[in-house]
């Protein structure tokens, strides 16, 4: 008869699996991030330094062409609210580094071919080897708010 796994120890036994080839490891994260459902961008002392597939597609350039710009390099001057954006942004980049909680908030983007669409920002800040990063992840909303909108 066999013992059956509790799904803790199933846990630590895949855990172990996956430390004996750290390289296994970061594939798997690095393909989870690349085909992950939504627009994620790592941004580093405001520039943007990092952004998977989705991004690309969202912003309709080349992960190339992301690497180096700001999140104003995406937004037009004023938001819908009437508020310039880049004052808008430089608190929210505050309100971020200055605290350990998500910040989640709609945003009017701009692509370079200046076409506007809505999107629900959220925004984390994580620390790798010291270092202080803040994930963006950016969902296109423009649809669901032209139909709720009418």
């Amino acid at each position: 008869m066999t013992k059956k796994r509790s799904n803790k120890q199933h846990k630590v036994e895949t855990s172990a699996v996956m430390l004996q080839n750290p390289w296994d490891f970061v594939e798997t994260y690095r393909a989870l991030y690349d085909n992950a459902a939504v627009a994620i961008l790592v941004l580093k002392n405001g520039v943007y330094v990092d952004c998977n597939r989705m991004a690309e597609q969202l912003l309709e350039i080349s992960k190339t062409e992301i690497i180096g710009t700001t999140p104003l390099s995406f937004s037009p001057k004023f938001q819908l609210d009437g508020v310039e954006s880049e004052g808008r942004i430089e608190q929210i980049l505050n309100q971020v580094y200055s605290s350990d909680s998500p910040v989640s908030f709609e945003w009017l983007n701009v692509r370079f071919d200046n076409t506007f669409f809505i999107s629900r920002v959220n925004l984390n800040k994580i620390d790798i080897s010291g270092q202080i990063f803040i994930l963006v992840f950016i969902s296109d909303v423009t649809e669901y708010k032209r139909n709720i909108n009418e």
